[in-house]
């Protein structure tokens, strides 16, 4: 069953803030937080997930990790998009990583990363494509995308 988790309140604690399954969305209110203050703030449940819709225009915080969309490559058509208001940050590696193929990304807030700030990663068909639209600010303490 595929869900929508909408936070309009902050949350912040040592674990996982929304674990998104198979074709959940997410949206979070501006003005809200979600933090993980050991890991990852937001991510998929299992590793071939795809379909999920994440509006961000609150902020993201992960130890580790803001927003991971998909698992290890696998996975298609994940699409985060973070309007002016929003932040997504990942203090000790990716500010958001993006697995699979055929995502999109459109930032118009800021996202950051201890490493890289915005990850795409996959391990399937060369021939599908991903699409940044970026109008806002991606940076890495090594490399921005």
């Amino acid at each position: 069953m595929e869900d929508t988790h909408i936070f309009s309140s902050s949350s912040i604690s040592s674990t996982v803030r929304a674990s998104l399954d198979y074709g959940d969305d997410l949206f979070v209110a501006a003005g809200v937080t979600l933090g993980n203050t050991q890991g990852t703030a937001v991510t998929s449940v299992h590793s071939d997930t795809f379909g999920h819709r994440a509006y961000i225009d609150g902020a993201l915080i992960g130890a580790y990790v803001g927003i991971r969309l998909g698992i290890d490559g696998i996975g298609s058509d994940n699409a985060l998009i973070v309007r002016s208001t929003g932040q997504i940050i990942g203090m000790n590696t990716y500010g958001a990583s993006i697995h699979g193929h055929s995502s999109y990304v459109e930032n118009a807030g800021y996202i950051y990363g201890g490493i890289v700030g915005l990850q795409i990663a996959t391990s399937q068909n060369q021939y599908f494509t991903s699409v940044i639209i970026n109008s806002g600010t991606i940076e890495g303490r090594d490399e921005g995308i």
